[in-house]
């Protein structure tokens, strides 16, 4: 995602930090245990949600990460 700060990029990794806590709590590592891990935490997503509905929660955390509407495409 070139040009996208890191900060921000971690602001929004809400997955990564998912299967991150998920190895740590029991203690795996490697990457079987990261994809069992990924299954293991994925949720079904909501089919009723409205796309543009997301996009103002997405713009407030990314305000505190640098991220602005003018530098995204």
């Amino acid at each position: 995602m070139a040009g996208i700060p890191q900060e921000v990029l971690r602001e929004f990794s809400t997955r990564r930090r998912e299967i991150e806590a998920h190895l740590e709590e029991h203690a795996q590592h490697g990457a079987r245990a990261a994809q069992v891990a990924t299954y293991a935490t994925r949720t079904a997503k909501d089919p009723t949600v409205d796309a543009e509905g997301l996009l103002p929660g997405w713009w407030t955390p990314g305000a505190g990460a640098r991220l602005r509407r003018s530098r995204v495409g």
